[in-house]
């Protein structure tokens, strides 16, 4: 959900790292967890990196075969080109996509990433190339929209409190790796206060680990 919503943060941090060994997934739900990280890469604008996972994610979609995965994978790979200026190749990738699409009217996989894929669905249809199924994936991007722009204005545009100058020094030192104790050293305060002041910012940002403070402050300077 947080993926769909452009949203990076409380990704966890196996997920982030394509990390499958770290969860309890048997192996058939393997494609799918490729569709949740290639999301996550998406998001997160790692597109080398993404296409360089093509080949991967296509074969665990095709074990069992998981058509589902498989159109994800090219829609991904359509975004990731057209992103790094290859058109004809992003082209491509989708009309694979809506081959696959097509016999089952499987719609929302091009409604959900529609804001990405629109000029190259725009492009083919004037191309005159499934124009019927193309044209209902953007009417049904209307009220899909609607309702993102909904739920991210109610659950994620919520003004994050300020941290204090020696809050953001001790959250950029945990950043870094510093245990509590270390951080206490180099400040010239005991260990308790920095576990202290570690529980407020934790408080304040909404955040539960050291991972997560982590993650926000990375994105700080991309995002603030």
């Amino acid at each position: 959900l947080l993926t769909s919503l452009g949203q990076k943060q409380d990704i966890p941090e196996w997920i982030i790292n394509g990390n499958y060994d770290a969860s309890k997934l048997h192996f058939p739900a393997l494609a799918f967890f490729n569709m949740i990280y290639g999301q996550v890469l998406l998001v997160r604008e790692e597109y080398h990196k993404l296409l360089g996972n093509m080949d991967y994610f296509m074969e665990n979609a095709s074990v069992f075969p998981n058509l589902l995965a498989q159109i994800y994978t090219h829609i991904y790979a359509a975004v990731a080109n057209e992103k790094l200026h290859r058109r004809n190749m992003a082209l491509a990738e989708l009309k694979k996509a809506l081959k696959l699409a097509l016999p089952d009217l499987l719609l929302m996989p091009f409604v959900e990433h529609c804001e990405r894929i629109e000029p190259l669905l725009s492009e083919l249809c004037c191309r005159e190339m499934q124009r019927e199924f193309i044209a209902s994936v953007l009417r049904l991007y209307v009220p899909y929209k609607q309702a993102i722009s909904s739920i991210t204005a109610e659950y994620f545009t919520r003004e994050t409190p300020a941290l204090t100058e020696r809050e953001a020094e001790i959250a950029q030192l945990v950043a870094q790796g510093l245990s509590n104790k270390a951080i206490g050293q180099q400040l010239y305060i005991s260990a308790n206060t920095v576990k202290t002041i570690l529980k407020h910012i934790f408080e304040k940002l909404g955040i539960g680990s050291r991972a997560l403070l982590k993650q926000y402050i990375d994105l700080e300077p991309k995002e603030r």
